[in-house]
């Protein structure tokens, strides 16, 4: 991981700028204000000596969430050189998608509000106490999306008679991976083998019940694909997932999620509406992969939609492809909406929840070359969408 390039002019404010800010005070120190800073935080050689013996990344910031001091720890997982950190903010050091969503910076954009890291440094400046509080990060590393969970730790610091903040990150995400991977997989296969065994409990079903055997037959099925599912994603998240590329039938994915959407409806008479391309294109890209993302999709909507309501599939050539889409009735609130994509974020209650929008865009964008997005509005409804270069993924 390395820091990404940040332009000096947007690293420091060493003129007046008029910004603007949706959460929290846009202003940044100057070059000469953070200079001056830095080296009266070195000069207190047993405060550094302790922060770059903790073990963990650190870093003291100033009032303006400026970098004046980065530990050995954070300067090693950041690929950092002395210099490559001051003046930047926590979210721009890390590689934070929503950094310059506003011109101000980390801290200022929308999604900014609901940034964990945000909130305990905002916190710890206005309170005067220490703040923890996690922080779930979307992150662009060489081109291509990534996540990161941190516990983070903001604890003010007052020296020389100024006020700073010192903010210590401890990457939870393998912890949080594997809790959310396996509640997701031990919930959905839990489901499934409830349903089996319905299916199963009569002495003769398929005397009683001619459909059984096929139901069964189904069920089964569903099981050695959530098995797979589970295996796929740990692959993925490794970067281990091996891709295998065939020219597909358009029309033959859409018969394939709609089947495995049904499926994941039950019995609550959902109805799944297929809109078919004109013609009979096909794609070249991994089929498996494809309908891991779009069994997701339909996940989501049917998840969101009453009994008796219906979810729509759908598929389009556009000028360089095909875009695949689901679609669902209701509305995704706006805070809800700016989290979407966050790996464990999610409205439901359990634990671990939230995997399925992470896992669209890690196998549709990574693995299949795709862009992934949706549409809400209250009244229109959403749709995810992902969007397929006809000649499969193109080498990055």
């Amino acid at each position: 991981m390395t820091v990404p390039p940040i332009d000096e002019r947007r690293r420091f404010h060493d003129s007046p700028l008029a910004l603007a800010s949706d959460f929290a005070a846009p202003e940044r120190a100057s070059r000469r204000e953070v200079e001056l800073s830095r080296e009266m935080i070195r000069s207190h050689g047993l405060l550094t000596a302790v922060l770059d013996g903790v073990g963990v990344p650190a870093a003291i910031v100033n009032r303006q969430r400026q970098i004046l001091f980065a530990n050995d720890s954070l300067a090693r997982t950041l690929g950092a050189v002395p210099g490559d950190l001051e003046g930047l903010r926590s979210g721009e050091a890390l590689g934070c998608v929503n950094s310059w969503k506003n011109p101000a910076g980390c801290g200022t954009s929308l999604e900014c509000a609901t940034c964990g890291m945000g909130r305990a440094v905002v916190a710890a400046l206005s309170q005067g106490a220490v703040v923890e509080d996690e922080c779930s990060l979307n992150l662009e590393r060489d081109g291509a999306p990534d996540a990161i969970e941190l516990a983070v730790r903001a604890a003010p610091l007052v020296l020389d008679g100024g006020t700073f903040v010192v903010l210590s990150l401890r990457d939870v995400s393998a912890e949080k991976r594997r809790d959310a991977l396996e509640q997701v997989f031990f919930h959905d296969l839990a489901n499934t083998l409830t349903a089996l065994r319905g299916s199963t409990s009569s002495r003769d079903a398929s005397v009683e019940d001619p459909e059984a055997p096929r139901r069964i037959a189904r069920l089964v099925e569903r099981v050695v694909r959530q098995v797979e599912n589970q295996r796929a994603l740990r692959l993925a998240e490794k970067g281990t997932l091996p891709v295998v590329l065939e020219a597909v039938p358009v029309r033959r994915v859409l018969r394939s999620a709609q089947q495995e959407i049904e499926g994941l409806a039950g019995p609550r008479r959902i109805a799944v509406e297929v809109s078919e391309p004109n013609e009979s294109p096909a794609i070249t890209t991994d089929e498996s992969h494809l309908l891991r993302v779009l069994a997701n999709m339909g996940k989501n909507a049917v998840e969101a939609t009453l009994g008796g309501g219906a979810v729509r599939l759908r598929a389009a050539a556009t000028g360089e492809g095909v875009v695949f889409a689901v679609w669902n009735a209701g509305g995704i609130p706006p805070a809800v909406a700016r989290r979407v994509f966050q790996r464990s974020f999610s409205t439901k209650a359990q634990q671990g929840r939230g995997l399925g929008t992470y896992s669209m865009r890690l196998f549709g964008e990574r693995y299949l070359g795709g862009k992934v997005g949706f549409r809400t509005d209250e009244r229109e409804g959403t749709e995810f969408f992902i969007e397929l270069p006809a000649g499969g993924p193109r080498a990055k």
